[in-house]
Parts: structure tokens; sequence; C-alpha cells
């Protein structure tokens, strides 16, 4: 399961990946209004620099399991070493904090090459469920959500498929 660190995630039994979007996105926010030698700006930039060199190696690495492997492990120490330092800003301490706990969860990507980095594609998929909750004012009614959600995830199962929904429906009048 490829998830963010909301918690209600971490009690299911199932192999778990970390994206690296919400870590770049929590350390970009420690940026925000602060001089260029504040901590949390040097948190994001090191962390930044880190997921920007992975991806640079993990091109070189692509095709060799062990070599991916090896990537994983040298990333691991790099970004640990990273994470403990003693941070004083309270926000930057807390996302390095969350980097040690969930470590091997941010770097599954580098290992398994089923496992995308980001989450964009998922973020896309979203989008259109999302404008159209917003510019229709969302639904009236719990039913009407779960008609909405479940009619959505018929037709995008449908359209990964390369099938048409209008066109190519198991059921109902053709």
């Amino acid at each position: 399961m490829i998830s963010d660190f909301f918690s209600a995630y971490s009690p299911l039994e199932v192999e778990k990946a970390k994206y690296w979007a919400h870590v770049l996105a929590e350390s970009q926010r420690l940026t925000k209004g602060k001089p260029p030698d504040a901590e949390g700006r040097r948190l994001h930039e090191a962390l930044h620099g880190l997921f920007v060199e992975m991806g640079l190696a993990l091109k070189e690495a692509e095709a060799d399991p062990t070599r991916r492997t090896a990537l994983a492990g040298e990333t691991r120490e790099r970004l640990l070493a990273v994470a403990q330092q003693p941070w004083r800003d309270w926000d930057g301490k807390r996302l390095a904090e969350r980097i040690v706990k969930h470590v091997d969860e941010l770097l599954v990507w580098l290992v398994n090459p089923d496992v995308a980095a980001t989450n964009n594609a998922a973020e896309r998929g979203l989008r259109g469920a999302v404008v159209a909750r917003k510019t229709s004012f969302g639904s009236r009614s719990k039913y009407g959500a779960q008609a909405f959600v479940r009619m959505l995830s018929i037709i995008t199962t449908m359209e990964l498929q390369g099938q048409d929904f209008f066109h190519d429906r198991p059921y109902g009048p053709r």
C-alpha cells in the first residue's frame, strides 16, 4: 500500500511505501518566510538534493536488482544522517522524526520498480472527481456521495483497462 503519513494506515498488516512528495512538500513549508541560512531551509535543501540524487542514481541502476538494493542501503544511511541531526526547529524536528520512523517505507521505490517515487498519477486520477465535487457543491446526501464514488470507480477502472464505459459496459442497455 502506497500512502501519505495518515496514521490510520499504520496498523494495517500490508507492505507499505510512503511518497516522497509528502516529505518534500512538508520540508518546503519549512522554508516559507525564512532566511537562507534557516534550519528548515537547510533540511529542505538536504532532502531535495538527496531525492534528486536518488533519481539520477536509479536511472543508472534501473535494470540491476542488486544495484537497486545497494542504492537503497546507501541512501538509507544518508537519509538517516540528515534526519538524525539535532534539529531545533519544532516542525523540522517532527519531520525528521517521521523520516526516521518511516525510512524503509520511503525507500521502497528504489528497490521495487513497480512502485513510483511520487503519487502524481494518483493525484491526477483524483483531479476529475475533485473538480466535479467543487463545481457541483458536493453531494447532497450520503447515498449520493456513495453512488458517485462507485460510478467513478467503475468508469476509471474501465478506462485503465482501455474500455469505454458508455460503449463497452458489461451490463445495462447497449
